[in-house]
């Protein structure tokens, strides 16, 4: 009798005891997998004054530092120096040379420089766009997009684009995300990144890189997929295919195969380009509206979706 007592006083207590450890458990568990694949820290290095016309989009540019590696190693900022960013984003520098052209006029303008340390959880997730865990680095760095930037004396809203400078990207050399507004669901920031690997070709390059990127953080999908390879349907599109635009790749739309009869392989926008070639960064009437529409949205909202919310990116890949 005192036994069975005692058994019975004890077996809500060992019952307790697991339902702990199982919460404990569990919590652990919650915790791995809430736990980001990256940890990034930002400080902004350099400031400059804002455009004065209120049609010119602030970039901001960060270079992305590994503290993994030893210094001096695998840094952008040495392919990539400032110097050749500061030039390159004046008015007829070669990072306007093909947005800022006349009757396309969208023109990009430098506001500062970020220098962002960080550490990968998993030392071998080089981002990537086309891997899962590539995609969650990405999306936990479009959390840092910059908030405000300083205007003499004052703290202003920035509304422009965020460029982030890697060592690498693997299989792309730039990746972009067009950012969502009110009234789109879901809700999500934009970015373009960008790998040195432009800058170790033609110098020009990287001009056409960018320019291709920026075309997606604006709206626009790839004009045509090479017939070999695969394309998913187009996630960045600003807006359905236009009665007046009937060629123009939508949202949700798959592009179709480019080939040399119709002046696809000159397009900036075609998927394949290799951006190598100066004569091969055409941009059909439709195009241009609809990135000069991407640009109002940006310039009026910012690009950090509706509310500085962020939500996982569905995202245009290079």
């Amino acid at each position: 009798m005192t036994r069975e007592r005692g058994h019975a006083r004890r077996l809500p207590f060992t019952l307790a005891v697991a339902t702990a450890l199982m919460v404990i458990a569990c919590a652990a568990t919650d915790t791995l997998a809430a736990t980001a694949p990256i940890t990034v820290t930002c400080t902004v290095t350099d400031g400059f004054p804002p455009p004065t016309r209120p049609d010119v989009i602030p970039v901001m540019v960060t270079y992305m530092k590994n503290t993994r590696r030893a210094s001096g190693q695998g840094d952008v900022e040495r392919e990539l120096p400032k110097n050749r960013l500061r030039k390159g984003f004046t008015p007829d520098g070669e990072f306007n040379s093909i947005w800022g052209r006349e009757g396309r006029d969208i023109t990009l303008a430098l506001v500062g420089f970020r220098r962002c340390s960080y550490t990968l959880v998993k030392p071998a997730d080089v981002p990537n766009p086309d891997d899962k865990s590539g995609m969650e680095v990405f999306r936990e760095v479009l959390r840092h997009n910059t908030r405000t930037v300083k205007h003499g004396s004052r703290t202003v809203d920035f509304r422009g684009l965020d460029l982030y400078l890697w060592w690498d990207i693997q299989e792309h050399p730039g990746y972009a995300v067009r950012p969502r507004y009110p009234g789109e669901d879901p809700h999500r920031p934009g970015a373009v990144w960008m790998s040195r690997e432009c800058a170790g070709s033609r110098p020009d390059r990287c001009a056409g890189v960018l320019a291709h990127e920026v075309g997606h953080f604006l709206g626009l999908c790839h004009c045509c997929r090479d017939a070999l390879g695969t394309e998913t349907p187009c996630t960045n599109g600003l807006r359905p295919s236009a009665a007046s635009c009937p060629d123009l790749v939508g949202l949700g739309a798959t592009p179709p195969d480019c080939t040399a009869d119709d002046g696809m392989y000159e397009r900036l926008m075609r998927a394949t380009n290799a951006h190598s070639d100066p004569a091969r960064r055409d941009l059909d009437r439709c195009e241009v509206e609809t990135a000069r529409e991407g640009a109002r949205n940006v310039l009026k909202f910012g690009a950090n979706g509706e509310n500085g919310r962020t939500e996982t990116p569905n995202t245009q890949r290079r």
